[in-house]
């Protein structure tokens, strides 16, 4: 499937991730649940030996050791469905990264629906300007 319909089918209002990792999705888009399939599972096993490694850096029972949740950014993370699906897979709280939690901005309206919409999305833009403006400060 090409990236732009690819995007459409997992912005689409009926796109949902169900717990088990089947997709429901517009009709006529049935082989997406195959794509997701193969794709949830390399993001699964990514996921799990970077836990795994993360964990082995510290010595057993050590508080430095405990994961206490994920937090999930970046466009994909935007697919309904992905944090509840990972959640049990890992056994881990998942939540959606929101990298302007906390932070009041002034924009137009317009603006703003269009960000909220799609914030853990900006989470590597927001955290590089945040880079740019602390280096010039």
């Amino acid at each position: 499937m090409p990236q732009p319909e690819a995007e459409q089918v997992k912005n689409h209002p009926e796109t949902a991730l169900a717990a088990d990792g089947s997709l429901a999705c517009p009709a006529g888009r049935v082989p997406a649940d195959a794509i997701a399939q193969s794709g949830l599972e390399l993001l699964y096993g990514e996921v799990k030996r970077s836990l795994m490694y993360y964990r082995g850096l510290f010595p057993e029972h050590r508080y430095e050791a405990v994961v206490g949740e994920l937090l999930l950014g970046g466009g994909g993370a935007g697919l309904r469905g992905l944090d509840s699906y990972l959640a049990a897979r890992l056994e881990l709280p998942v939540e959606l990264a929101d990298p302007f939690g906390g932070i009041f901005l002034s924009v137009p309206a317009a603006f703003f629906s269009v960000v909220a919409r799609c914030r853990s999305a900006l989470l590597a833009a927001f955290g590089a300007a945040l880079q740019v403006h602390r280096a010039e400060a």
